[in-house]
This record gives C-alpha cells, sequence and structure tokens, in this order.
C-alpha cells in the first residue's frame, strides 16, 4: 500500500510540477551524443566517448542532487528550474562522494567475481575436468549433510 501511495504522490507531483519532466530530458539530451557515438566504429569517435564518460561522471552527480532538491520541493508545492542549480550546487560534493564509493564498491565486486571466475576455471583447467580427491574431501567435511556421529552413546 506504501508503494501505491507513493507512486500517486509522485504522479500528482509530476503533473503539477512538469518541469521535473524537463530537468530529467536535459539530463538525457547531455547523454544523447555519447549513445550515438557508439554506432559509429573510429578512434577518434572512442576519444570522444571517453571524454564525454568523464564529463558525465563529474555531471551526474549535479543532476541528480538537483533533481532531489526538485522533487523535495515539488512535493510541497510549485518548483522551479533554479531549484535543479541551487540544489545541484549545495549538494555536489556529498552525491559525488557516494558515487565514487558506489563506483568502488562495484568496481571492487567485478574484481572479485572475475578472480573467483579465473580461480574456478583454473582449477577446472588443472584437474582436467576431474574432481579431485582431495576437495571431495574437504567438500564433504564442510557440506556433510549426515548428521555427526554420537560417539560413547
Amino acid at each position: 500500500m506504501a508503494v501505491v501511495n507513493a507512486l500517486r504522490t509522485a504522479g500528482r507531483t509530476v503533473l503539477r510540477n512538469p518541469i521535473i519532466l524537463l530537468a530529467t530530458a536535459l539530463l538525457g539530451v547531455v547523454q544523447l551524443p555519447q549513445l550515438l557515438a557508439q554506432s559509429i566504429n573510429s578512434v577518434l569517435v572512442g576519444l570522444f566517448s571517453l571524454v564525454l564518460s568523464l564529463l558525465l561522471l563529474f555531471v551526474t552527480p549535479f543532476f541528480q542532487a538537483g533533481l532531489i532538491g526538485m522533487a523535495n520541493e515539488a512535493i510541497d508545492g510549485r518548483t522551479r528550474f533554479g531549484t535543479l542549480v541551487s540544489e545541484g550546487k549545495d549538494h555536489y560534493v556529498p552525491v559525488f562522494g557516494v558515487y565514487l564509493l558506489i563506483m568502488a564498491v562495484s568496481i571492487a565486486v567485478g574484481i572479485g567475481v572475475a578472480v573467483a571466475a579465473f580461480a574456478g576455471i583454473g582449477t577446472v583447467l588443472a584437474t582436467g575436468g576431474e574432481p579431485s580427491v582431495t576437495m571431495l574431501a574437504v567438500f564433504r567435511r564442510r557440506h556433510s549433510f549426515y548428521p555427526p556421529v554420537l560417539t560413547g552413546a
């Protein structure tokens, strides 16, 4: 029920303040050249895409902070485009910090998954795809589905 109420509030807020959609569309327009550049296969276009990605790394937190401020203001009444700029300036550093933290965690998890995948592939290649007795013993000991043996009872 809370989700339905939140969606209802969001819908009424956007209908009352369509400027929020305009600000969101502005972020989409900023990202559009990069999406179009991906369809062209050229070194220069790849360099352009890299530069635009770096630019978006710094611009996206500004838009996110501004849009959150606009949405917060719009719930209570009317919002304006100036709120995007003022809230973006006021809250850029904390949102950018969280953005970098999320990216660092994502990279760390990705590296962990890649290391685990290479270790698994390396194990399969080293054993020729056959299970080793040592691995079976370790797996059996740690993941035993049998009840422990009761001695002296």
